[in-house]
């Protein structure tokens, strides 16, 4: 599950139990752009690399989108 703020330009990757494990599983980071989520299609991501956010952005293609649920503010993990 990916859980995306448009507002505040944030995701976080919340990884399913058959889903394979990524470093920053859990955080919520910042990212510089993203491909609108449509059912039926990966998303991509990017974002500045952690260790050397100057000189490297990183991108990260997601699963085929499944459902979209929109989350009010009070119940989304970031915010």
């Amino acid at each position: 599950m990916h859980v995306v703020d448009l507002d505040a330009r944030t995701h976080e990757r919340v990884p399913g139990p058959d889903s394979a494990a990524f470093g920053t599983d859990g955080l919520v980071h910042e990212f510089n752009d993203i491909t609108p989520p449509e059912v039926g299609s990966p998303m991509l991501v990017w974002f500045d690399d952690m260790d050397e956010p100057q000189l490297r952005e990183r991108w990260h293609r997601t699963s085929w989108v499944r459902r979209i649920e929109r989350v009010e503010a009070a119940e989304s993990s970031t915010g």
